[in-house]
């Protein structure tokens, strides 16, 4: 809110000036009070499961079983553990770091994942808070906006999805980037931001602003920080020699931390440009040379990420994750994203998982056109605004510039547009709203009723959007809620069809699966992943010849998809075809080298043809990347048949350190204890088993045979 400045009363009057407002909570209560505000809407998305991505992100991912594949996660992309068809632009070390850290402390139990996104949403609004505070002087604007940001509906994807954590990482160290590089500043200010510019406010307010507003008093010796005891605008000028070591090491370790969160951060170097060169308060008083050495280690940074990307990947983002889309219509379509970013900030009702993409043809189709009408009432707005409140100036270039690097569909999965894009870039929304309430607010002083009913509208508001996101939170449940929720509103989303498929048949349901995946091939005939689905319909209905059909097929459209050559050697292998099966196998594993299945249908292939070394082999390495309960029980079966005692031993009791009450663990952990003469332990082991598998003839034979055994 900008204010006209008065005359500074003396000093002591302004000492016993009585505090309103949020000038009489001090930091500390305000940032308790934000995350509160921030944290219980999204109570009970701690109840939670795992959905879509974090089930291979977290669950199947090799790489956070231990800290020994900390060089991948650095040197490589997202989705480098899947092999061969994990290729991507997208690298997020930070992100697969942090699930190595939750899988340590919270192992495969999602309230610990959606525990951590609560806390980082938190103080992301904490964040909103302290940097709006400080760029702009006005802590009743940085609380205001700060609520807006934690109630708006639209962050519920952010915050409710464990594989969303990337945009809460991104934007916690985008903003302690930018609050480092505000406490940057070598000079003491001789006005505040609130005065770089004409100042504007409404008429009826006039008055009352200028007789309230706190001039800074004009002295070459330090001034003490002041806030406007009713709007809470805070004067508080910079300590010389701020710039020093803290703010500038702080500033340089939070944005490379930003930049291995996610890519987007490549654009904060232009934000603070922009900001020190026509916004920061002491633009006037500091030469070139001064407003450059500001942010000049951002530029620096930023282009020795350029360089490592160039160098390990190829390039910024070397793949075209869409491209039949041509550049004219990912152009075209970019306008056509620009409206629909800005609709859903504006009016975030009808929210949803998943949004279809449909490229535009030209730049007449109507969503381009929008788009088109968007961005130059925008331009207009930055245009008018300049010279009257740049706060909203800089709202738009921050919500723009932020959005920019996600309206390239070429570049982008088939997810192209989507909520969380507009968690980091929604803060600039959030400053022009908060700049708007309190300038409501102001123009109506003295009118105690209009500003009752104002607050009452605005509690209203700020009620439906916390029943809203409660309401959200509740389709990110399991993937079975979160499925059929989106295809009821986006029924062509082909993605998210045959993963709903996919849980009906994981579920036991192959019913149900196979019309989701006949819909999906209705819909989409040449997709490889409803083929290679549709194959293992018909190898489950002992269609063979129609399963090689569908699977070959998958394989000619995506040949480096390792599951469907996995699933046609075991095609083969039940066929009697071992040499195809074989290969097939082996191929699946050459392309996907950590993906567990694959390693475990080769190791089950040579056991079944009793090339028990070469199973050993295949289980040794599949049980490195994340052991599974039958790689650890077919490791024990293969000791107990070679007599090696101790390690069938070991294996076993790995296996039931995955599931206690398996059967078949804990009869082999029996023999094993056996054949080295602890009797009495492996009673115990057979009886444990007997209590899941009462009728097992082996079992029962050894129980009677170890109770007659002298002990």
């Amino acid at each position: 809110m900008v204010l006209h400045q008065s005359p500074a009363p003396p000093e002591n009057d302004s000492d016993r000036r009585p505090r309103l407002g949020l000038a009489r909570l001090a930091t500390q209560q305000l940032l308790a009070l934000l995350i509160v505000i921030a944290g219980l809407p999204y109570v009970n998305s701690l109840w939670n499961g795992f959905v879509q991505d974090d089930n291979r992100q977290i669950l199947g991912n090799p790489y956070l079983r231990n800290f020994s594949h900390l060089r991948e996660i650095f040197a490589t992309n997202v989705w480098s553990y899947v092999g061969a068809q994990g290729t991507t632009n997208y690298y997020r070390p930070l992100m697969t770091l942090g699930y190595l850290l939750c899988y340590q402390l919270f192992g495969p139990m999602a309230y610990g994942y959606h525990l951590t996104n609560l806390v980082l949403n938190a103080g992301v609004v904490c964040l909103v808070f302290l940097v709006t505070e400080r760029a702009f002087h006005n802590r009743t604007l940085g609380f205001v906006a700060a609520v807006i940001f934690a109630l708006h509906p639209v962050h519920s994807e952010s915050v409710d999805w464990i594989a969303a954590i990337t945009d809460l990482q991104l934007t916690v160290f985008y903003l302690l980037t930018f609050w480092f590089f505000l406490r940057t500043s070598s000079a003491t200010p001789s006005r505040s931001f609130e005065h770089a510019s004409k100042p504007v406010i409404p008429s009826g307010a006039r008055n009352l602003a200028l007789s309230l507003s706190m001039a800074r008093r004009e002295s070459s010796s330090p001034a003490a920080p002041r806030n406007d005891t009713q709007t809470g605008v805070v004067t508080e000028p910079l300590k010389s020699g701020s710039r020093g070591g803290a703010a500038e090491l702080g500033m340089v370790l939070c944005f490379a931390l930003g930049l291995l969160a996610k890519e987007p951060a490549a654009t904060l170097p232009f934000l603070a440009t922009f900001y020190e060169h026509f916004l920061r308060e002491d633009r006037a008083e500091t030469t070139l040379g001064q407003k450059i050495s500001r942010y000049l280690s951002l530029w620096l940074i930023d282009v020795a990420y350029l360089l490592f990307r160039i160098r390990i990947f190829g390039g910024l983002a070397p793949v075209l994750q869409l491209p039949k889309i041509s550049r004219g219509e990912a152009f075209y379509s970019s306008f056509a994203l620009i409206a629909q970013y800005v609709w859903k900030i504006c009016w975030p009702v009808n929210l949803c998982g998943f949004y279809t993409f449909h490229k535009s043809l030209s730049l007449f189709e109507p969503r381009a056109v929008a788009g088109l009408v968007v961005l130059g009432l925008c331009l207009w707005a930055f245009v008018y605004s300049w010279n009257r409140e740049r706060l909203i100036s800089f709202g738009l270039v921050w919500f723009f510039l932020n959005l920019a690097p996600v309206l390239n569909g070429r570049l982008l999965g088939a997810n192209v547009f989507t909520e969380r894009y507009l968690y980091l870039p929604s803060l600039g929304f959030c400053w022009i709203v908060a700049w708007g309430g309190q300038a409501i607010w102001m123009k109506l002083a003295g009118q105690r009723s209009a500003r009752r009913l104002y607050a009452a509208g605005l509690v209203i508001i700020a009620a439906l959007c916390v029943l809203r996101i409660v309401t959200r939170s509740r389709v990110w449940r399991d993937d079975a809620t979160f499925y059929q929720t989106t295809l009821a509103a986006e029924p062509d989303a082909i993605a998210l069809r045959i993963n709903l498929g996919a849980v009906y048949w994981n579920s036991g349901s192959p019913v149900q699966a196979e019309a989701e995946w006949r819909e999906a091939l209705r819909r989409s005939p040449d997709h490889w992943l409803v083929l290679n689905n549709l194959g293992l319909v018909a190898e489950r209905k002992k269609l063979y010849d129609e399963a090689i059909r569908d699977f070959e097929r998958s394989i000619r459209l995506r040949p480096n998809y390792a599951d469907s050559h996995m699933n046609l050697g075991r095609t083969y292998a039940v066929t009697g075809a071992d040499d195809k099966a074989e290969a097939q196998l082996k191929a699946a594993v050459a392309l996907a080298p950590l993906y567990v299945p694959a390693r475990n249908a080769l190791a089950e292939f040579y056991f079944a043809a009793g090339r028990f070394r070469e199973a050993e082999v295949q289980y040794r390495i599949s049980v490195t990347s994340g052991g599974t309960l039958g790689a650890w029980n077919s490791l024990g079966d293969i000791y107990s048949r070679w007599r090696l005692w101790p390690d069938a031993e070991h294996a076993f009791r790995q296996a039931l350190a995955l599931d206690a009450f398996e059967s078949h663990a804990h009869f082999g952990l029996g023999a094993a204890l056996e054949a080295e003469g602890r009797g009495r332990e492996a009673l115990e082991e057979y009886t444990a088993g007997l209590e899941t598998d009462p009728r097992n003839p082996a079992a029962l034979e050894a129980v009677e045979r170890l109770k007659k055994t002298p002990r």
